[in-house]
């Protein structure tokens, strides 16, 4: 299992959004009086939009954001990318027209168990070819998605 999974992520691109954002040098517009814990919930997602307007600003470079996705473990990375791509317009091709920005999100299980995060993992794989290709917006929180797996045919782990 891990040969196979350590193969698939040599060709991911990790961005860790503290570290872009502390490279950045920027610091975080002022937050409204919140807690403590709406605080550093704001600047964690901060620090992603960040993170993630900058990645795709890179990968895109000049062209226009068609298929943006992002796989998480927190409700964050969601408000983030929401944001991110919400604000992002893309540039009028030749012709006049805009290009659509199609928006795809998974949400892991925050804090899951080697068999969790296997099953996960092999449920993400089952399904990222009909999602990366899927025409429109989408959203699938593992969370939630009870039965899911059963389309992929997966087979309990031990």
């Amino acid at each position: 299992f891990m040969p196979q999974l350590m193969g698939l992520l040599n060709s991911v691109r990790v961005v860790y959004a503290r570290e872009v954002f502390e490279a950045s040098g920027r610091l975080v517009d002022p937050i409204p009086v919140v807690s403590e814990r709406q605080e550093k919930r704001l600047v964690a997602v901060a620090r992603k939009v960040e993170a993630m307007r900058a990645a795709l600003t890179e990968f895109y470079r000049d062209r226009s954001w068609k298929n943006v996705i992002s796989i998480g473990d927190s409700f964050d990375e969601l408000e983030a990318l929401e944001e991110v791509t919400f604000l992002h317009e893309n540039q009028p091709s030749r012709s006049g027209s805009l290009k659509p920005l199609r928006t795809k999100a998974v949400k892991m299980l925050p804090k899951p168990s080697m068999q969790e995060l296997a099953a996960q993992v092999a449920l993400v794989r089952c399904l990222l070819y009909d999602f990366v290709h899927y025409d429109g917006d989408a959203s699938l929180d593992l969370e939630l998605s009870t039965g899911v797996s059963y389309a992929c045919n997966l087979q309990e782990m031990d």
